[in-house]
């Protein structure tokens, strides 16, 4: 189970205050806001709040409603097959990746992508721009994919070693792993 989030609701001074900030929250002894040592869940917490964005700025004091929110999380597996280069089909039911584990035996490639509405039909993924969306890896990385949600909304995917012009065959088989989001 992964660990507790937090949606932190702060009251602020001025709409000044609560416009102008970037929040980094500690509490009185230093940690994180939400650790163990922290008010219950529901409670208020008095924390210092480190305007970061505006020169010079001092830190004040806020109140901060600490409520917890469940994210959870799936694992999904993929295995581009001996002698292949493209993965099995994983059923991402449009849910955002947030990481892909790369195995330690991987054969040197970047990543590429084809997705699917229906399964069927596959599509090479490409940026805004007509690019293809890349990804470089190396073996046995846990690899954090920015911007999570512009990996939603499609069912399918495949995932290919190499590039679309170049594809990267891997020897012995080799499974990904993809952590999604739920929604």
């Amino acid at each position: 189970m992964p660990a507790p989030q937090w949606r932190v609701n702060a009251q602020f001074a001025s709409e000044t205050q609560r416009f102008n900030v970037s929040l980094s929250l500690a509490d009185a002894d230093g940690t994180p806001v939400g650790d163990a040592d922290d008010t219950p869940i529901g409670g208020m917490v008095r924390v210092i709040v480190k305007r970061e964005q505006i020169t010079g700025a001092k830190p004040f004091d806020a109140l901060v409603q600490l409520e917890a929110i469940e994210l959870n999380y799936d694992d999904l597996t993929t295995t581009i097959a001996t002698g292949a280069s493209v993965s099995a089909v994983v059923t991402l039911q449009r849910r955002p990746i947030l990481t892909i584990l790369v195995p330690s035996d991987w054969d040197d490639a970047a990543l590429t992508f084809q997705v699917s509405q229906d399964g069927q039909t596959y599509y090479e993924l490409v940026d805004e721009d007509g690019a293809y969306v890349s990804l470089t890896v190396a073996a046995g990385r846990f690899i954090r994919v920015d911007n999570p949600d512009q990996w939603s909304g499609f069912n399918h995917m495949k995932v290919r070693s190499g590039t679309f012009a170049v594809p990267v065959v891997q020897t012995p088989a080799k499974t990904l792993t993809l952590t999604v989001r739920d929604a």
